[in-house]
């Protein structure tokens, strides 16, 4: 009987120390400094905080009617100047571990929201999330939710995201531990660019797909920097960080001045990327403090601020083909014929079949910034400034192609001034080799096309390697 006893007792206490082990988070009204957000929304947006404390095996939710009396006596209030050692105060009144605070405002048709916990005990903020979206019931319930589960997840993993490690970037850039490896610029270049002065910058301007990545994988804060310059402070998985200014853009020459006028600074944030959409408009990089976007009607004439990106790629590529094959991320820089090509790199050199696997298992995407030319009369061109195509494997990984014609008597055909814009590569076999221009991906034969063999001997192909082992 005693040991029964015993048994109940331990028990008793077991139960008692599992329930002191749930924390308990004070919802506090949400903040809206500039009365942009009804109360409607304010009370949707406190209701999806709570049902995500409630849905928690970790958490259990203040009564809401006790903690809104302690807030009326305090006189808190949810405009103006905020002070977080009253709302210290409140959780301490209140007996528990954390007070969940919100700030709302509203632009545009969009809500954006901050969503931070305050730990009573320390008084300091242990995480925080922001986010925005559509100013309608459905999609704030919904995203104020999200947030605040993401919030408490991360706080149960320690409070910091894991972080992935950084490597060594070139001078001037920053590892923000992306999958891709590319590293960004610490700072924008000077001044406002049009699209077709981007020329200079080449192969460094950002594409569409690496600002998504840059967009999805990354924590964007809006605030303002040491010289007090708004815009977004970009935080990567691995805990470093860039701010990207809103610098505002520079309307088209003509429009209001002969070289155009810059405006809405520290308001808006316009930002090229390298991928056009047509001959007069490109993919922008487009953000306010309540919203961010990658658009595709950026024109051509209107001034952009430019962030430059370096890339870290392993010298071959596995792309997911089905013979294992890996591709070289560059080409070789060289012009050399073929029977030198082939004493030089042996077996490296594609066979027929490697690049028509190479064209059948990917995806080739053309892209032509238009910045490959000069204004010049001769047609001389920027350099490493090539349209090429972009080609991805089935795993995600890619490389590209520069469309960067041929040799023959000293001249380059298809690198724009003769001959448009063409691609031509060595294969194992002299005579064999890949064409591409934008529209068509095929192998040609030079013999089929009336070339004598002693003429292919003369010819500097580009050159593109393999190598069948995976590194």
């Amino acid at each position: 009987m005693k040991n029964f006893f015993t048994i109940i007792v331990l028990t008793v206490l077991s139960l008692n120390t599992l329930a002191q082990e749930k924390k308990t988070v004070a919802v506090l009204d949400p903040i809206c400094r500039d009365n942009s957000v009804n109360p409607f929304f304010q009370q949707m947006v406190r209701g999806a905080m709570e049902s995500a404390v409630t849905t928690s095996s970790e958490y259990e939710a203040y009564d809401r009617s006790a903690f809104d009396q302690i807030q009326k006596e305090q006189a808190f209030q949810r405009t103006g100047a905020v002070n977080d050692s009253q709302i210290k105060k409140m959780g301490e009144m209140a007996g528990v571990d954390y007070v969940l605070v919100s700030e709302v405002s509203a632009y545009d048709g969009y809500l954006a929201a901050v969503i931070k916990i305050l730990n009573v005990t320390t008084g300091k903020y242990d995480r925080s999330i922001d986010d925005f979206t559509e100013l309608r019931p459905e999609s704030v319930k919904s995203k104020c939710k999200e947030l605040a589960s993401s919030l408490f997840g991360e706080l149960l993993s320690g409070g910091v995201r894991s972080k992935s490690r950084s490597r060594k970037a070139p001078a001037g850039y920053v590892d923000l531990g992306l999958p891709s490896g590319v590293f960004w610029k610490k700072e924008n270049e000077n001044g406002f660019y049009r699209y077709e002065q981007m020329g200079e910058f080449c192969d460094y301007v950002p594409r569409l797909d690496q600002w998504e990545e840059l967009k999805d994988y990354c924590q964007w804060t809006w605030g303002t920097n040491e010289n007090n310059v708004h815009g977004y402070f970009v935080e990567g998985t691995n805990g470093e960080s860039i701010f990207l200014p809103a610098a505002g853009f520079k309307t088209c020459p003509g429009v209001y001045g002969d070289d155009g006028i810059p405006g809405d600074r520290n308001r808006t944030g316009m930002y090229w990327s390298s991928t056009s959409t047509d001959k007069t408009t490109a993919y922008e990089m487009y953000f306010t403090a309540y919203k961010m976007s990658l658009r595709r009607n950026g024109a051509y004439c209107t001034g952009h601020s430019v962030r430059l990106v370096r890339t870290q790629e392993s010298e071959y590529v596995d792309l997911g083909l089905p013979s294992g094959t890996l591709w070289k991320s560059t080409n070789e820089d060289e012009d050399i014929n073929f029977e030198e090509v082939q004493t030089k790199y042996a077996e490296k050199l594609p066979t027929k079949a490697q690049w028509e696997e190479l064209i059948k298992e990917c995806t080739w995407t053309f892209m032509d910034p238009g910045w490959w030319y000069t204004d010049d009369e001769f047609g001389d061109y920027h350099e490493g400034c090539w349209a090429y195509y972009m080609i991805k494997g089935k795993n995600g990984n890619s490389i590209s192609l520069p469309a960067q014609g041929y040799t023959i008597d000293n001249l380059c055909y298809g690198c724009g001034f003769f001959g448009g814009i063409k691609g031509f590569y060595y294969s194992s076999e002299m005579s064999k080799y890949l064409y591409f221009d934008d529209s068509s991906i095929e192998m040609s034969n030079w013999l089929d096309v009336g070339y004598t063999e002693e003429q292919i001997k003369e010819m500097f192909l580009k050159i593109r390697l393999v190598n069948i082992t995976k590194e």
